[in-house]
């Protein structure tokens, strides 16, 4: 069965380089407060904003004539947030607030569907169909019927599946942003049903 995506997950993030490892730590926290503003501007709740994650590490300068260490020391911090969008078609506008806050680091773009009863038991319905319908055939081809189930088991899974329509986030929000395509997700179950066979 196939769905329309209701919740996207994207990384916004920033690299800052600098000679002051603290100087490079609060741009860094700066610039990440202000993606967190920005995207909360757009009606994302707080507590889909999180931290995924916070790294500060030194790049030593090598003299190429002597091989020795030098004095000079250039710091990186990387700080990313995790944002939850609740409303798919202002995805490609969360994602041009964010590098307009300050973001270099944008990915893990992902889409998914959170409530899928509705999907599963229309694919459910369907394999039950199938299945039946298969038995049914074999059955035929070997001059015997098909009677009560005996067992039946389920595994059911979501897939993202390709639109043939690419949309862009204009066409999806009507304010701009960067080009989106959600596309669409299957929910897929496979049932294994056992038929009791009659030989009349």
């Amino acid at each position: 069965a196939i769905g329309e995506p209701d919740v996207a997950i994207i990384n916004l993030g920033v690299n800052i380089t600098g000679t002051e490892v603290v100087a490079a730590v609060d741009e860094a926290n700066t610039i990440i407060d202000s993606i967190g503003a920005a995207v909360q501007a757009l009606d994302v709740d707080a507590q889909d904003v999180t931290t995924v994650s916070f790294n500060v590490w030194p790049e030593y300068r090598w003299d190429p004539e002597t091989g020795q260490q030098t004095d000079v020391v250039t710091y990186h911090v990387d700080s990313t947030v995790r944002v939850v969008v609740r409303q798919v078609a202002t995805m490609g506008e969360i994602i041009s607030a964010g590098l307009e806050a300050g973001a270099n680091n944008v990915y893990g773009i992902e889409f998914n569907i959170q409530e899928t009863t509705a999907l599963e038991a229309e694919a459910r319905t369907a394999a039950v169909e199938d299945a039946r319908a298969r038995a049914e055939s074999l059955a035929a081809e070997m001059g015997v019927t098909v009677g009560a189930p005996l067992s039946i088991s389920e595994n059911s899974y979501a897939t993202p599946y390709v639109s043939p329509i690419m949309e862009n986030a204009a066409g999806m929000g009507g304010g701009g942003g960067a080009p989106i395509s959600p596309g669409q997700m299957t929910v897929q179950i496979q049932v294994t049903v056992t038929f009791e066979l009659i030989n009349e």
